[in-house]
């Protein structure tokens, strides 16, 4: 019986022995693929760098709600170099904060996201009624039918002034809907502006304080802060944008929209929120990641991007929805400045990873790649990607009936011809002149492909409107690359006009206005010239913007997806004898009547706008010196392109050389007073 007994302690320990070992094999094979999955990131991160004209890369990875990988990588030229604790301005990944705070308060029974706005904001109010059908989903579906972006006073240097987010609703009510609410998806700001007021208005709470409180805290974010709050500003990554010195922080003020500061590690543990870890209810997450694109207008099943859901810029990711892993992103612009977040709910993975310089999508083949190799330790291989689609090596006859697709195709980016030949297709892009067109060749069953791999075909959607469809597939060899099938413009056809109201926008082609309507403090007012479009394809138009009366131009298109996002209308007006251009809140003036500059006190007037003077010849080459006796205001002076070459709202020096040509403009509150002396 001891012997037994022995025999089995014996056997015991030689199992127990055989599971030691087996263990410390598994970590240590655990742990070199970690070494190695982090070698790859720094691999990953050094490819956009080379390929892609980024910089500075800032990344990190978080399984089971711990960061696993955190890094920063650079080309080494950077003066002031990035930390893992170097804050980003994250642009539009902003918007998940106020989807997920929302989401928080429908979770609270405080918030319906099929009740009208109108519930929760009584006073909202347009010059449209289809205004009163807008619900709260619609606002972060990107269906709404808003406009698209109101900028005005947005973006600040080291101001945090909320007059942007304080007078959209004032704004919003002379506006009118680009579309029926819910007709079909195109993205748009303004609406995760509404639903930043929104969470005040439920909540109490001011947007920052919501964050803070609700968001921040709980998960332990401490380097995610907006411009309301107070921090050390130097934690923010330097930027450089026209006259900004280093000290200067440009601040975006819809922050619900796109005005957050973070790190990659505080936005992996942001992520968490929608990995079902009980922060918000599955329901609501599945709310979230559901495919809220498809219940408006779209092109097809085609893999693509921009299939929103609530936020999320894509509820659909390549590769890996080939193997039913839902995966969503979210992606932030804010030149030269870019983020990109990625969560895969299931397997409770997030990888945040911002960049300087490129673009959002290099973040996001980034970002993809390491998922990829993250869920590669769990078994689960991708093979090989799909390439970029080849050059064409034939054409084919092309049917009678395709040339009726012939003409002139805008976004609200640009305006497109297209001719048809026997066999190709000519495509000019007409917002660049210079450029000869690109030719197509025809495939078979309407699909034309060029050089470059783009393909597109036509589309006849059931609005009645004609597309062009784009496919495209982008690619840096050792990523994950992107599939993009979108609707790229759509067709205009002639809307004969009285030659009266053609002559008067005749009459404004080149002419230059420059905008007086920003408060000082705007980054736009380092490039404040505009001038009208001086060509006309299509009767009826004046580029891509449908001549609505002698005063009045309006985009027209109807494009889901990015295409068809931030209308415009542009309205003429006189006043005591100075011509004035209003778009979406901001005001210019006719640049080629401003008075010319003289030694005297300036005042700004009644109306606030900021004045422009010409620099006399005489003058050229002195030094202007200035004081502000009362009030608050800047100068700005520029030269004869048009480019701000002094800026006393971030510029400490007081005396400035006028240049030939050039122009000084002076802004500020009401009756902001300015002293100058030209010597």
């Amino acid at each position: 019986m001891k012997k037994w007994i022995s025999f089995l302690l014996m056997t015991g320990l030689v199992i127990s022995s055989t599971s030691i070992y087996a263990n410390e094999k598994n970590v240590i094979e655990a742990q070199s693929v970690e070494v190695i999955n982090a070698q790859k990131a720094i691999d990953y991160a050094n490819l956009i760098i080379e390929q892609a004209k980024v910089t500075s890369v800032q990344y990190a990875l978080m399984k089971d709600g711990e960061i696993i990988l955190s890094n920063v990588v650079s080309n080494g030229k950077e003066e002031v170099p990035v930390t893992t604790d170097t804050m980003f301005p994250i642009a539009s990944v902003s918007k998940m904060f106020a989807t997920s705070a929302i989401m928080m308060l429908v979770d609270e029974g405080k918030v319906d996201l099929d009740e009208p706005v109108t519930t929760y904001i009584p006073e909202f109010t347009m010059a449209d009624e289809r205004y009163k059908d807008i619900t709260i989903r619609m606002l972060l579906n990107h269906s709404s039918g808003l406009m698209g972006s109101t900028k005005n006073n947005v973006l600040l240097y080291n101001d945090n002034d909320t007059i942007a987010h304080d007078s959209l609703l004032e704004t919003l009510k002379t506006q009118v809907l680009k579309a029926d609410p819910g007709e079909y998806s195109t993205y748009c700001s303004d609406g995760f502006t509404m639903a930043e007021i929104v969470v005040e208005r439920v909540s109490k709470l001011s947007f920052t304080e919501f964050i803070a409180q609700k968001i921040c805290a709980p998960l332990g974010m401490q380097n995610t802060k907006t411009p309301q709050d107070k921090f050390e500003r130097d934690r923010i990554i330097v930027t450089y944008t026209g006259q900004n010195p280093d000290n200067s922080i440009e601040n975006n003020n819809l922050i619900g929209s796109a005005g957050i500061y973070s790190t990659a590690e505080d936005l992996c543990r942001f992520g968490e929120i929608f990995t079902y870890n009980g922060f918000l209810s599955p329901e609501a997450i599945g709310a979230t990641v559901a495919p809220e694109y498809a219940k408006g207008l779209w092109h097809g099943e085609e893999d693509t991007f921009a299939q929103y859901g609530l936020g999320w810029d894509d509820v659909e990711l390549y590769p890996f929805f080939e193997q039913d892993i839902k995966v969503v992103t979210k992606m932030g612009d804010f030149n030269p400045l870019h983020s990109n977040l990625i969560v895969i709910p299931e397997h409770d993975l997030v990888v945040a990873v911002n960049v300087r310089g490129g673009h959002g999508k290099h973040a996001l083949m980034m970002g993809a790649q390491m998922l990829v190799d993250e869920l590669a330790k769990e078994n689960i291989e991708f093979g090989k990607y799909i390439s970029d689609l080849e050059q064409p090596t034939f054409t084919k006859p092309i049917d009678a009936d395709i040339l009726k697709y012939e003409g002139v195709y805008v976004s609200n980016y640009d305006i497109y011809k297209i001719e048809i030949t026997d066999s190709i297709l000519l495509y000019t892009n007409l917002d660049k002149p210079n450029n000869p067109p690109s030719i197509y060749y025809h495939l078979g069953d309407g699909v034309f492909r060029n050089n470059f791999g783009f393909e597109i075909e036509f589309d006849e959607a059931e609005n009645g409107e004609t597309y062009i469809q784009s496919t495209k597939i982008q690619e840096i060899d050792g990523l994950v690359p992107l599939i993009g099938t979108f609707y790229q413009a759509q067709k205009i056809e002639p809307a004969p006009i009285d030659e009266n109201v053609q002559k008067a926008w005749d009459d404004r082609v080149n002419k230059m206005y420059i905008l007086i309507s920003e408060k000082y403090s705007s980054r736009l007012y380092n490039s404040p010239m505009y001038k009208l479009p001086s060509y006309n394809l299509v009767d009826g138009y004046i580029r891509n913007l449908k001549i609505i009366d002698e005063n009045t131009l309006m985009h027209q298109h109807q494009i889901p997806q990015d295409a068809g996002r931030d209308w415009n209308k542009y309205t003429i007006s006189q006043e005591n004898g100075v011509e004035y251009l209003t778009t979406n809140g901001y005001v210019y003036r006719t640049m080629h009547d401003i008075p010319n500059l003289d030694e005297k006190t300036y005042t700004i007037n009644g109306n606030g706008y900021s004045q422009y003077y010409g620099i006399k010849e005489e003058q050229v080459g002195k030094v202007l010196s200035f004081s502000i006796t009362t009030g608050n205001g800047a100068i700005m002076v520029y030269n004869e392109q048009g480019a701000c070459i002094y800026n006393s709202w971030i510029n400490d020096q007081k005396d400035i050389t006028l240049p030939e040509n050039g122009a000084v403009m002076f802004a500020g509150d009401m009756c902001t007073n300015f002293e100058i002396t030209i010597k």
